[in-house]
Formats: structure tokens, C-alpha cells, sequence
């Protein structure tokens, strides 16, 4: 069989379609592991790429029967727009066989399909006020829980809590050095050992172990109650930039965050590419 006869194209442009977008009702933005259910894409992104290496096939445009799911709404009919559109984007500007070029194939189709999603993104909440509020709230949320995410992983709150203790610690064993030396000097005992001097060395050296201990264990309970809270703050940084006209920057914002999967989208679509391209030359050269 023949993987670039019209009825082998047909099925499997129609058929990838499905399971790509169908795999996206398993994503869970919360879940970074779910946007393994996105491969699928990158089997149907390197086929058309495989089988548009020399010219643009219009069966790429078979892809835009995922566009009946923009009704399921969501990351459903996101996806299903990136499919629909990126699909016969990826057709256009193939051009060529091998690794690099069709690791090159997604390049603009992902920039463009960005634009157009984020385009249509700011379209609808521009038109429905309930729905850019949705818009805002989940761009919100993600950005709060993913900054908070980086936060604890590089242990910057944690390092910044523990120099704010040792400032502390160090400050309070400072004060009390210097006030047991000027309280001794004032007193003529700083050399004097005398009994009464010796009490006074004894007062000093009980009172700075009981300020340094309640000291610690105050500065530890505030700097724990003060602690920020870091996907609230995010959160609230971009519900309230997310306002007005300054909702347009979500087209960039989406552009280029999905051009920022290139990398990745990239290199599976040529790995499946030229895989196709593998199982299908023993059967060219034997027809």
C-alpha cells in the first residue's frame, strides 16, 4: 500500500484529525504530565509534512472537520483550531525531504496558527464579557500556579526566609554584645571581679540567652505569617493587567507561547516524517 495514493491520504488526514483533537479532552493545564495527549498533533503535523515535501496537498484542508468540535469550547476547540489551521499551514511551507526540513515545516505554521488562536481568542472576549472574564480568571490562575511552581522548585522563598533569620540572629547577638560591653564599662566591672560584677556578667550572659531564644522563635512565627503568598500575587498581577484594551496582548502572548513548543513539536514531527517517509519507499520501489 501506498502511503501517498488519494484514498491512503483521504483516511489518515481525516482519522489523525479525530485523534489529535480528541486527545486534547484529557488535558489538564493544572497537570504539565497531560500534554503528552498534544503528540498526536506531531503524527498528523509530519504525514502532511511527509506527503507535502515536494508540493502543498490540498487534502491537508480534510483537517478542517476538527473544526466541529470548537463547540465543546475549552482547550477542546483550541486545539481543534491549531489542528484545523496548522495542518494545511504545514502543507503551504514544507518544501523538501529530510530531518531539517521538516523539523522546519512547523516553524511559521505554529507562529501563524499562534496569531490567528490569540486573534480569535481576543475576538470572542471582546464580544462576550462573561467569557473574557473566563479568559482572564484561567490566564490568571495558570500563570499564579506555575510562577508559585518555580518558585518552590528553585527554593528562593525558603533561601530569602533563612537570610531574613540570619540578619535577625545576627542583629540581636550585635545588640547585645554591644550593650553588655557599655554596661560593663559604665559600671568600672568591664576588668573588675568583684562579686557584684560577677553577677552582673551572670544577668547579661541569662538575659542573652533568653532574648536570643524567644528573639528566634518570634522572628521565626513572623516571617512565616508574612510569608507571600506568590500564585495569588501573580494571579492578581495579570487578572488586573488583563483589563480593557491591554486585553490585546493575549495575541502575542499566545502566538509566541505556542511558537515556544517548536522545539519540541519540531522534532517529532520530523521523527514521524521520516518514518513515513521509511515505510513508505520499499513500497514506492517495488510498484
Amino acid at each position: 500500500m501506498d502511503l501517498e495514493q488519494d484514498y491512503v491520504i483521504y483516511s489518515l488526514q481525516v482519522s489523525l484529525t479525530f485523534i489529535a483533537v480528541s486527545a486534547a479532552h484529557y488535558i489538564e493545564l493544572s497537570d504539565p504530565l497531560t500534554f503528552l495527549f498534544l503528540s498526536p498533533i506531531t503524527v498528523l503535523f509530519g504525514y502532511t509534512a511527509f506527503i507535502s515535501r515536494e508540493k502543498a496537498r490540498w487534502q491537508s484542508t480534510l483537517s478542517l472537520v476538527g473544526l466541529s468540535f470548537l463547540m465543546l469550547g475549552g482547550i477542546v476547540a483550541a486545539v481543534a483550531l491549531i489542528v484545523a489551521i496548522g495542518n494545511i499551514l504545514v502543507s503551504i511551507f514544507s518544501g523538501g525531504e529530510g530531518f531539517t526540513n521538516y523539523y522546519s515545516s512547523t516553524s511559521l505554521p505554529l507562529l501563524f496558527t499562534g496569531l490567528i488562536l490569540g486573534a480569535s481568542i481576543y475576538g470572542l472576549a471582546a464580544t462576550d464579557h462573561e467569557t473574557a472574564s473566563q479568559i482572564r480568571d484561567t490566564a490568571a490562575q495558570i500563570t499564579g500556579t506555575h510562577a508559585e511552581a518555580v518558585m518552590e522548585k528553585s527554593n528562593m522563598l525558603e533561601s530569602q526566609k533563612s537570610g531574613q533569620a540570619r540578619l535577625i540572629n545576627l542583629s540581636s547577638d550585635s545588640t547585645m554584645r554591644i550593650t553588655n560591653q557599655t554596661v560593663l564599662q559604665a559600671t568600672a566591672c568591664s576588668r573588675n571581679s568583684s562579686r557584684r560584677c560577677n553577677r552582673i556578667r551572670y544577668g547579661f550572659s541569662q538575659a542573652e540567652e533568653l532574648v536570643d531564644e524567644q528573639l528566634k522563635q518570634k522572628s521565626s512565627e513572623r516571617i512565616q505569617s508574612s510569608s507571600v503568598d506568590i500564585s495569588q500575587r501573580v494571579s492578581d498581577l495579570v487578572s488586573n493587567t488583563l483589563q480593557g484594551k491591554a486585553f490585546l496582548i493575549i495575541v502575542p502572548a499566545v502566538a509566541f507561547g505556542l511558537y515556544g513548543f517548536h522545539p519540541l513539536i519540531g522534532i517529532f514531527t520530523a521523527i514521524w516524517a521520516s518514518l513515513f517517509s521509511a515505510l513508505n519507499t520499499p513500497i514506492s520501489k517495488s510498484d
